[in-house]
């Protein structure tokens, strides 16, 4: 009788090990999965980031652009001027 006890006793103990080892398992696998999202969320808002940078890059070097024209106009008829 208690060798039977001190069995079954031993095999809850084992279940319980597994348990805990699958319950481990799946906390890492979220943890991974949690990981990658933010990896992927990262990525993302880089190249959000990337192309806002280049986009206010180009209007910027269009406004230069329209100024050094406007600029170039005004010396053009300046000289008209003289």
């Amino acid at each position: 009788m208690e060798e039977d006890l001190e069995n079954q006793l031993n095999e809850l103990k084992l279940e319980r090990e597994e348990e805990l080892k699958h319950i481990e398992q799946k906390q890492q696998q979220n943890q991974y999965e949690t990981l990658l999202k933010q990896m992927k969320r990262y990525g993302t808002m880089n190249r959000i980031s990337y192309s806002l940078r280049v986009s206010h890059y180009n209007q910027m070097q269009k406004r230069n652009t329209t100024k050094n024209q406007c600029l170039n106009n005004i010396m053009r008829n300046l000289k008209f001027l003289y």
